[in-house]
Order: C-alpha cells, then sequence, then structure tokens
C-alpha cells in the first residue's frame, strides 16, 4: 500500500516505478516482449502521435496548474518539455459532443451529435482525424473510451479496442479484479510493442480516469497503489463553495443534473473531501501512467520522434455553485488541461501559452504535424503556430454550446472572448438539431467582464452601463452561428 510519504519521491523515483510496473504488468500480454527496438532506419521520418484524452478533468488538477497538493510528476515534467497552454476550452462541456468535436475539428452545430445516443455518420468518419492519417499511411489505434455514439467505427482503426462510457472502474480481466486505468495502461503498451516498423503510428486512448461512477456511494474508486494518497489533504480554498453562489443560481440551475449528481460526491464538507482526495488520487494513477508510456517509447527508442498530447474532454465542477459535473458553460466546466510535448523542436520548451485554444484544433494540429493539410471541413487551427515560436494574430472569440436533450440539463449557448463571457440559455427542450437549424428561446441571459469577475459571480446582463457589449455579443453569436450552421 503507497503511503503519503510517496508524494515527495523525486521525479526520477516516480519514472523509475513507472518502468517496474511496465515490465511487471505486461507479462502474459500477447505481442512482442518488452525491449523490442524498432530499427532506425525503417522508421518513417514523420511523427509518431500520442493522444492520451482523460474524462472529466479540472483545468487546475496538475501540479504544473499550481495545485496545492497534487502530485503529478511526469504531467509536469512532460509541461516542461513541451507546451502548457493555460486558456485551453472546449467548444461543448459533454463528453460525447466534445469527443466528436475533438475527432473532427467542428463545432457540434455541425456535426449534430448532441447525445450519448448519435452514431458518427458514414462521411463523418471519413473525416475523423485518425482515419484520415490512416489514409496517408499511419497505422492507428485506438484504446478506452470513444464516447461517441452506441457503436463506434472500429473498421475505421487499424487496431480498436474500445470500451462503453458507463464501464465501471474495477473489471474482471484476466481472471483478476483490476483497475481500469491499469487495465487501459497495459494495453496502450502492448500497442506500442506490437506497431508495425515501416509506418508511424498514432494512437488515441481514452482514459475513463477521473470520471465518477455516476451516483454511486464511492463515485471515486482509486487504484490500489493510491488509496492512501492525499489522506492529510483538506479542500482547497475556493470562493465559489460559499452556499451563496447556489442561492443566486436561477430555479432551473438549482434542480438540474448538477444538483442531482451533487448529493452523491459533494453535499457535506466530508463528503467533499473524501470525493475529491478520490479523485485526485485517480489523477495521480493517470500521471503514473503517462510515465509508463514514456518509458515504454523509450525502451523502444520512438522517444524522440513521438508527439505527445494530454488533454481532457471537458472540464469538471467540484462542488462550485453547489453543483457536480458538466453541461454548463462556466469556467469550470468549459476549461481543460492540455499539454503538448513535441521533443524534436525545443523552441517554446518549457513555455506556458495564454492565448485562447479549442478541442476542435487539436484535429487540425495533428494533421499539421503529420505533414498533410486541414481539410476545408474543419474549423478549428493549427497549434503549431502557436508551438513553434510564431507570434501572428490569434482567435479573438469563440462559441461554445450544450444542446443536450435531457430533462435536468438546460440547453445553452454563448460567446466568449479574452475579456468577456456571453451566456444564453434557451427555455426549448427539443433542440436536436436534427435539421441544423437553432431555435433561441427567451430565457436568460448572462454576461461577464472575466478580468474583473474570474469566479462568474456578477451577472452584467441587466446593467444599462453594459448593454452596448451585451448587444455586441449577441450579434457576435448570431454571426458565429449562421457560419456553422448546416443546411
Amino acid at each position: 500500500m503507497a503511503s503519503e510519504s510517496k508524494i515527495n519521491m523525486s521525479r526520477r523515483d516516480f519514472l523509475n516505478v513507472g518502468a517496474l510496473s511496465v515490465a511487471g504488468t505486461m507479462m502474459g500480454v500477447p505481442g512482442t516482449p518488452v525491449g523490442k527496438m524498432h530499427a532506425s532506419e525503417k522508421c518513417h521520418k514523420r511523427p509518431n502521435i500520442l493522444l492520451i484524452l482523460t474524462d472529466d478533468q479540472h483545468y487546475q488538477a496538475l501540479g504544473c496548474q499550481g495545485h496545492p497538493f497534487l502530485h503529478t510528476p511526469n504531467l509536469d515534467a512532460l509541461a516542461e518539455e513541451g507546451v502548457l497552454f493555460d486558456n485551453s476550452f472546449v467548444t461543448s462541456p459533454t463528453c460525447w459532443a466534445s469527443r466528436a468535436s475533438l475527432f473532427l475539428g467542428q463545432y457540434a452545430l455541425t456535426h449534430g451529435v448532441h447525445d450519448a445516443q448519435v452514431d458518427l455518420e458514414p462521411e463523418q468518419i471519413q473525416g475523423l482525424y485518425p482515419v484520415l492519417l490512416r489514409q496517408h499511411g499511419y497505422y492507428t489505434g485506438y484504446i478506452g473510451k470513444f464516447g461517441v455514439g452506441f457503436n463506434a467505427p472500429k473498421d475505421a482503426f487499424d487496431y480498436f479496442d474500445g470500451l462503453p462510457g458507463d464501464t465501471r472502474y474495477i473489471q474482471r480481466h484476466n481472471g483478476k479484479n483490476r483497475h481500469m486505468t491499469r487495465i487501459l495502461t497495459d494495453k496502450a503498451l502492448w500497442f506500442l510493442q506490437n506497431c508495425p516498423e515501416d509506418k508511424p503510428f498514432c494512437l488515441s486512448v481514452g482514459m475513463k480516469a477521473p470520471h465518477a461512477e455516476d451516483y454511486a456511494v464511492h463515485p471515486f474508486p482509486a487504484e490500489a497503489d493510491f488509496v492512501d494518497w492525499y489522506s492529510k489533504a483538506s479542500l482547497p480554498e475556493n470562493l465559489l463553495y460559499d452556499k451563496r453562489h447556489f442561492e443566486a443560481l436561477p430555479e432551473f440551475l438549482k434542480n438540474s443534473e448538477g444538483r442531482n449528481r451533487h448529493q452523491y460526491t459533494f453535499s457535506s464538507q466530508s463528503q467533499a473531501v473524501a470525493s475529491l482526495r478520490n479523485y485526485y488520487r485517480l489523477i495521480s494513477g493517470i500521471d503514473r501512467a503517462v510515465a509508463e508510456l514514456r518509458t515504454q517509447l523509450a525502451v523502444q527508442g520512438l522517444a524522440d520522434n513521438t508527439i505527445i498530447i494530454f488533454t481532457s474532454d471537458n472540464g469538471y465542477c467540484t462542488g462550485e455553485r453547489g453543483l457536480e459535473g458538466k453541461w454548463l458553460p462556466y469556467e469550470d466546466m468549459i476549461r481543460v488541461p492540455l499539454v503538448i510535448m513535441d521533443p524534436r523542436d525545443g523552441t517554446n520548451r518549457g513555455s506556458h501559452e495564454s492565448r485562447m485554444v479549442l478541442n476542435i484544433d487539436l484535429a487540425p494540429t495533428i494533421l499539421s504535424m503529420a505533414e498533410m493539410v486541414t481539410p476545408a471541413s474543419m474549423h478549428g487551427k493549427d497549434l503549431s503556430a502557436l508551438l513553434y515560436g510564431d507570434t501572428s494574430a490569434w482567435r479573438q472569440h469563440w462559441m461554445f454550446e450544450n444542446r443536450y436533450d435531457h430533462p435536468a440539463i438546460p440547453h445553452s449557448v454563448g460567446m466568449r472572448t479574452d475579456r468577456w463571457k456571453y451566456i444564453h440559455w434557451q427555455n426549448d427542450t427539443g433542440c436536436r438539431m436534427n435539421n441544423r437549424q437553432s431555435s433561441l428561446g427567451e430565457h436568460s441571459e448572462e454576461l461577464y467582464d472575466l478580468h474583473q469577475d474570474t469566479h462568474e459571480v456578477r451577472n452584467l446582463a441587466m446593467l444599462d452601463e453594459h448593454q452596448a457589449t451585451l448587444n455586441q455579443m449577441r450579434t457576435l453569436l448570431t454571426k458565429v452561428q449562421q457560419s456553422y450552421a448546416c443546411a
């Protein structure tokens, strides 16, 4: 059992633990033995790409983001060797819509995946970044939670070992009860060992962690190695834990799904402390997985030519405003961690990038790294300019949206700039966007000056002195929606 003293171990010790775990856990896994080297003369010049996608990770839930006690030395090291994006967002704070946007590089208003049950259309599958890479000579794999529709496009990958979204953490695997993080890590290691030597690879790993087991008594079951971690840690200071911020919410949010789930995770001080400790333990488990994957890349001689991207499908509300979960357009739910490490270029190594980037930027960025042209169907921007030191003008605004049909989750759309955030709550409940047309019902509006109000607690929408800004944001939202709506 791990003790809390492990929290103070050095990065070298932590990496060594990961390396030993690779050798131990891979015993009995079919495939090439650990230590098989990829002959350098057979490696394609184009880089390998490893995307690690967590589930419901708060944007500040990393040591390198200044968290007071969360221990993530390997993710911190990844940021030190790459670029840490301090203002990274998803355009839709729901798993399925966000993942479809990441894979396709599109706003949900265009791709139409607003519900867990919506499968990708055949023509959409052809536009997924792994499918495009495969058409251009990459060996592609997907492991873990895919999270878009009931019928994942298994045949579109060279290797697919996906999971349904509601998979429990503890699974019977190879005759033993094992944690999902351990299972997915082993599968990813097996993929790396068995890649063909004459092709670059693109592996996407969809971790379940740190997503809650919804409505469970113990919603964040950690790996056994981490159950004693953070046992003395207290709840971090957060203005939004004050009950008055729940009382200030409109009634439709007080009775929303976020409040329903709150009772299982953060409804009392003791419950909130226990939930957060286990939530952070799950993230430390992911950190160890990153160490093992990087060790395996080094063993196989692939580390110097493998780009690693680490991010999450959406943010997470850890009790702020008396709520839990995602779906809503507040910062805790739309902001995500993002680290990109390209070992081939050290221009901005160890830097923080403050410009606003989106999950829809990752597909065009990956294609650019693979020396491919971004298709016109993608709305995102290539992040290479930011990664490699370009200071050209960048986006000034972007749209967020949630059109998921759920009786306890309100629809919302809005715009964000560097300074302003505009939220339009919609009172229609049938906005599935099947006809690709938006129905903006008058319900409620919010306007925040993020330079003065980082916690989004002072709604300016009804104040006379801010009506000009409110109208500008309304107009901007209308224009952007018209740009991305499909006929």
